[in-house]
């Protein structure tokens, strides 16, 4: 199922065909301070936190895999707006601060990634 372009239809929310690699991609930011490190979803407005970069990383992207399930199973009737949901600005502003910081340092305290958007065949649970 394609979770990009909802739209609605005959009181149903269902996914449009549209298959936009940017629109699989679900951008993420990490940042350490000390022994805690954050980590942001900016398509989706999730959030992880934990002891390392690996134990965040790790729990973001299962944190989208099960909003995604559950936006289009036990959520349908709010799918478009459970999809639609975004990271405040200040989220973006430290997604953009790492991807320039990646580019001209080495930082370790930040870094971005891209998770693929849990997908699954039309009419099928994920």
């Amino acid at each position: 199922m394609v979770m990009a372009n909802l739209q609605r239809r005959g009181g149903l929310r269902e996914a449009s065909t549209d298959l936009a690699p940017s629109r699989l991609l679900v951008r993420c930011v990490m940042e350490g301070y000390g022994d805690s490190w954050q980590a942001f979803s900016l398509e989706l407005g999730l959030a992880a936190q934990g002891r390392s970069q690996k134990e965040v990383h790790d729990k973001l992207v299962n944190m989208i895999k099960d909003y995604v399930l559950e936006a289009v199973t036990i959520d349908r009737e709010h799918c478009a707006s459970l999809l639609s949901r975004r990271a405040t600005w200040q989220v973006y502003f430290k997604y953009w601060r790492a991807v320039i910081e990646e580019k001209i340092s080495n930082s370790r305290n930040h870094c971005t990634f891209k998770n693929l958007m849990p997908l699954g065949p039309q009419g099928c649970a994920i």
